[in-house]
C-alpha cells in the first residue's frame, strides 16, 4: 500500500467528516470511489459527441483553472460553451453545430460533465498533447 501526505482546507475537512470521522479513511474511500466512477462515466460519455464537438470543448477549456465547486454543475459547462461561441466562435470554428452541442451538454449528468472537464483539463496539463489520440479515446 502506498502512503502520501496531502493538505486540504477547512471546507474540505468539513466535507470529509460527512463521510467518515477519520479523515484518512474518508480520503481513501473517495479516491477509490472516484477512480471507479471516472471509468464508468467515461464509458457513458463515449460516443455522445462528434470529433468536431469534442475539439470545440477541448479548445474552449484550454488554460482554464478548474473551480470544481462550480464545474460539477452541467449548466456551468453549457454557459461556458455558449460564451466561447458568442465571444470567439469556438464551436463553429471547429465545424460543429452550436445548437446540437448545447443540446448534448444539457443531457449530461453532473458526473458526466465533471469527468469530461476533468479529462480535458488533464489533457492540457499532461505530458502528452496528442489531440487526435485523446479525441479517439472519447469517441
Amino acid at each position: 500500500m502506498k502512503q502520501t501526505t496531502i493538505r486540504y482546507d477547512d471546507q474540505t475537512a468539513s466535507m470529509l467528516s460527512e463521510i467518515d470521522s477519520k479523515a484518512a479513511t474518508a480520503v481513501q474511500n473517495i479516491i477509490e470511489m472516484f477512480l471507479f466512477l471516472r471509468r464508468a462515466t467515461l464509458k457513458e460519455i463515449k460516443g455522445k459527441f462528434t470529433t468536431e464537438e469534442i475539439t470545440a470543448i477541448v479548445d474552449s477549456l484550454n488554460g482554464l483553472l478548474p473551480t470544481w465547486q462550480l464545474m460539477v454543475n452541467p449548466s456551468v459547462l453549457i454557459a461556458h460553451m455558449q460564451d466561447a461561441e458568442e465571444i470567439e466562435g469556438t464551436i463553429k470554428r471547429h465545424n460543429a453545430d452550436p445548437e446540437k452541442i448545447i443540446e448534448k451538454l444539457k443531457q449530461l449528468t453532473s458526473a458526466q460533465a465533471t469527468i469530461l472537464q476533468f479529462e480535458i483539463i488533464n489533457f492540457w496539463n499532461g505530458p502528452s498533447r496528442d489531440l487526435e489520440k485523446f479525441i479517439k479515446e472519447l469517441l
